[in-house]
């Protein structure tokens, strides 16, 4: 069975998957709308935590999302709508990492 959607997330997988770097940040902060900037930086923390970014990024958990809210300064709320369309969701990705709904 392939997991599709986040699983539930512990502390230290919070703390060691979701702190960005400054080149990271730096990195995010490349895209237009607070909206793209905070759902890129789910999809970059993602990556490594699970091997691969799920289809509905809005649907992180919560802790995840806070904790890059917090640090970007954008609402948590920023990450609804993220990635609606296929361009933005899988905009700068390799086509490995982001496969189309269906």
């Amino acid at each position: 069975m392939r997991i599709r959607d986040f699983p539930e997330i512990n502390r230290a997988e919070l703390i060691r998957h979701f702190t960005l770097t400054g080149a990271d940040e730096a990195f995010v902060r490349q895209f237009r709308t607070g909206r793209n900037v905070l759902g890129v930086a789910v999809q970059l923390c993602t990556l490594p935590w699970l091997g691969f970014v799920p289809d509905e990024v809005a649907a992180a958990p919560a802790a995840a999302v806070g904790r890059l809210s917090q640090r970007l300064g954008i609402a948590m709320g920023e990450l609804r709508g993220y990635g609606e369309r296929e361009q933005t969701r899988c905009s700068g990705w390799p086509a490995s990492t982001c496969s189309p709904r269906g």
